[in-house]
C-alpha cells in the first residue's frame, strides 16, 4: 500500500511538473525574449551614443565588441551596405541588409526588431536595429541559445527541488499510507457497519455485512444439511462406506463398523482391505475404483451381504468409491424356505395325487374287481380329503401374514379360547380313547382371535394325532409376573432333543410312516411358529422319546384390560 502511494504521489508529482512546464516555459520563453530585446534596446542605446561619423566608429565598435563578445554589432550604411560586422571579417561575404525586416523598420520608424534564422551563423538570432544621426542603422544581434543556457542554468535548481520533494514525498508517504490504512486495518469485518470510518466506506461496510449475513446464512444451512446428512446415514440399517481414489476409507457409518464388527471410528485413512480380506471383494471395490459399477454378494460373520460398489465422479474426476452393504440374509433365507417349500409342496401335493390317479386309472380300465371299487373310491377319499386339509395348510400359511396387517388386536382370553378348542376335539379324542383337559386360570392376550384360534387348534391337533393310546392332553393356561402361559402337554410319542429345532419347519415329520398314516401334513407346527412371531411369544420345546411333549407358548401380559376377565 505505501509503495503504491508512493508511485501514485511521484506519478501526481511528474504530471504536475510536466503540465506547468507545458504552462510556464511558453510565457518564460517570450519574457526571456522581450527580457533580450529590451537589453538589446539599451545595448543601442548606450553605443549609439558613442558613435559619430567618420572612422572613429569603426575603432569604438571594434572595443565595445571585445567587451560584449557574445553579442553581435553591425553598422549599416543608408543603403543597406555592411560597413562593420563582430561576427564576419570579410564584408564581402554579406549581402545587401536594407530588406532586413528589422532594418528597413529602424530607416522608417527610428528603430526595429525581429527574430529569425541567421543566414550566416545557422542560429535562431534576435535583431535589434537603431538609426543613428548620419543615417546609418547600428544593429545588435544575440543568439538564441543564450536564452537555452539561461534555462540550462535552472536546471541544477530543478532538479534539486525534485530530488528535496521526492524525498519528502518518501518521508511523508509512508505516513500518510499507516494513517490512511489505520482505519481500515482497525476494521471490524465481523460486524461491518459498527465501524467509524471513511464515509466513503459506507457502501463497502454495507455491502460486507450482508454479505455475511449470506455467508452465515448459508453457513447453516449448509451445517444443518450436514446433520441431517449425517443422522442419516448414521441411522440406516444399511453400511455405508466411503473411499478415496487410492481405496482409503474417509467415511463409515454405524451399520458398516456393526458388519465389520468394528467398535470404533478409527478405521479412516486406512485401507479396506484391513477390514475384511475377501478376494471377491477387492474384485469388486477395485472394478468400482477404474470406473465401473459392480454388486456382489458376500459372506460375512455367519451372514449375507449384497455389496453395492459404485464410483464417484465429478466433472470427469473420479473422486472416490461409494459402498453400501445390505444385509440380505433374511431374503437369502426365505428364498432358500421358499424353495425348499416348493419342492416340498410338489412332493407333498404329487403323492395323494398319484395315488388317486392310480385308483382311478384301475376302476376306469376295469383292473380292478367290482367288488373292490368300493374300498378304491374310500382311499380315493381318503387321499383327496389328505389333500384337502395340505392345501387348507398351505392357504392358512400364506395367508397369516396377510390378516396379521388386517386385523386389529384385541384382549383374548386364552382359558376361554381353549376350553372351546379342546370341546371341538372331545369327540375326536374319545373315538382314540384319550382324556383331554383344560387346566389353570383366567388369563388375557393381546392378540388376534383367528391366529390364537388357529395356533390352539393346531396344537391340540397335534397332541391328540401323535398321541399314545388311552393317553391324555393337558392345556394349561398360566399367569406369570410380566407373561401369560400357554402349555399343551402330551403323553404322546415325544420327540429327540436333536429334532426340537426342526419340527416347526414346513413339512418336517419326526417319523413319516406315523405322520402318513395320522393324516399329518406336516404344516401344523410351522402354522403354531408363525401364528406365535405374529404375537411376538415365545414357544419353547420340552420332551423325550416315549415320554410325551410339553410346548409352552409365551405370550406379553394384557395388564390394560383388567375389567375385560369379569366379563
Amino acid at each position: 500500500m505505501k509503495k503504491k502511494l508512493f508511485e501514485v504521489m511521484l506519478l501526481l508529482l511528474a504530471l504536475s511538473t510536466l503540465f506547468t512546464s507545458m504552462l510556464v516555459l511558453p510565457r518564460l520563453y517570450v519574457s526571456m525574449q522581450q527580457h533580450a530585446f529590451d537589453e538589446l534596446r539599451d545595448m543601442a542605446a548606450a553605443i549609439s551614443c558613442t558613435l559619430d561619423t567618420g572612422q572613429e566608429n569603426e575603432e569604438a565598435l571594434v572595443r565595445i565588441s571585445g567587451a560584449v563578445p557574445h553579442l553581435r554589432i553591425s553598422w549599416i550604411d543608408s543603403v543597406g551596405a555592411v560597413l562593420y560586422d563582430s561576427e564576419i571579417a570579410d564584408l564581402a561575404q554579406l549581402e545587401d541588409h536594407s530588406k532586413r525586416e528589422e532594418v528597413i523598420e529602424a530607416f522608417e520608424r527610428g528603430e526595429g526588431q525581429a527574430s529569425r534564422l541567421s543566414a550566416s551563423l545557422g542560429e535562431n538570432t534576435y535583431y535589434y536595429a537603431r538609426r543613428i544621426p548620419d543615417g546609418s542603422v547600428l544593429r545588435i544581434a544575440v543568439a538564441q541559445r543564450s536564452i537555452f543556457a539561461e534555462l540550462i542554468a535552472l536546471l541544477p535548481s530543478f532538479l534539486l527541488i525534485a530530488a528535496l520533494v521526492i524525498g519528502m514525498l518518501i518521508r511523508f508517504s509512508g505516513r500518510l499510507a499507516t494513517r490512511l490504512l489505520r482505519p481500515l486495518n482497525s476494521l471490524n469485518l465481523d460486524h461491518p457497519e459498527e465501524n467509524e470510518t471513511y464515509e466513503e466506506l459506507s457502501p463497502l461496510l454495507s455491502r460486507l455485512s450482508q454479505q455475511n449475513r449470506r455467508i452465515e446464512e448459508q453457513m447453516t444451512e449448509r451445517f444443518e444439511s450436514v446433520q441431517r446428512a449425517s443422522a442419516i446415514t448414521e441411522n440406516m440399517a444399511e453400511g455405508l462406506m466411503m473411499l478415496s481414489p487410492d481405496g482409503k476409507i474417509v467415511s463409515m457409518n454405524q451399520s458398516a463398523m456393526h458388519f465389520w464388527k468394528s467398535e470404533s471410528h478409527g478405521h479412516e485413512g486406512q485401507h479396506y482391505m484391513t477390514l475384511y480380506r475377501s478376494l471377491t471383494m477387492h474384485e469388486a471395490i477395485e472394478q468400482a475404483l477404474t470406473g465401473d459399477s459392480a454388486q456382489i454378494d458376500l459372506p460375512l460373520h455367519d451372514s449375507v451381504y449384497r455389496l453395492h460398489a459404485n464410483p464417484v465422479w465429478a466433472e470427469g474426476v473420479l473422486l472416490g468409491v461409494v459402498v453400501l452393504l445390505l444385509d440380505i440374509t433374511a431374503n437369502v433365507e426365505a428364498e432358500t424356505t421358499r424353495r425348499e417349500f416348493t419342492a416340498n409342496v410338489s412332493h407333498e401335493l404329487k403323492s395323494p395325487l398319484t395315488i388317486i390317479a392310480g385308483y382311478a386309472e384301475m376302476m376306469k380300465t376295469g383292473m380292478a374287481e367290482a367288488e373292490d371299487n368300493r374300498e378304491l373310491a374310500s382311499k380315493i377319499c381318503d387321499e383327496a380329503g389328505h389333500l384337502l386339509s395340505l392345501i387348507d395348510d398351505i392357504i392358512a400359511l400364506s395367508h397369516l401374514d396377510e390378516s396379521a396387517k388386517q386385523v386389529q388386536k384385541e384382549p383374548v382370553s386364552l382359558s376361554a379360547l381353549a376350553a372351546e378348542i379342546v370341546g371341538r376335539f372331545d369327540s375326536i379324542a374319545k373315538e382314540r380313547g384319550i382324556t383331554l383337559a383344560v387346566e389353570g386360570e383366567h388369563a388375557f392376550v393381546i392378540g388376534i382371535p383367528p391366529l390364537l384360534e388357529e395356533m390352539l387348534w393346531n396344537l391340540v391337533d397335534n397332541a391328540i394325532r401323535y398321541n399314545q393310546p388311552n393317553g391324555s392332553v393337558t392345556v394349561r393356561v398360566r399367569q406369570e409376573k410380566d407373561s401369560v402361559a400357554l402349555m399343551i402337554q402330551d403323553t404322546g410319542i415325544g420327540i429327540s432333543a436333536s429334532q426340537h429345532g426342526r419340527i416347526f419347519e414346513r413339512f418336517y415329520r419326526v417319523d413319516k410312516s406315523r405322520s402318513r398314516k395320522t393324516g399329518g401334513t406336516g404344516l401344523g407346527l410351522s402354522i403354531v411358529k408363525h401364528c406365535a412371531e405374529i404375537h411376538h411369544a415365545e414357544i419353547t420345546v420340552e420332551s423325550e422319546p416315549g415320554r410325551g411333549t410339553c410346548i409352552t407358548v409365551l405370550f406379553a401380559k394384557a395388564d390394560a384390560f383388567p375389567k375385560i376377565e369379569k366379563c
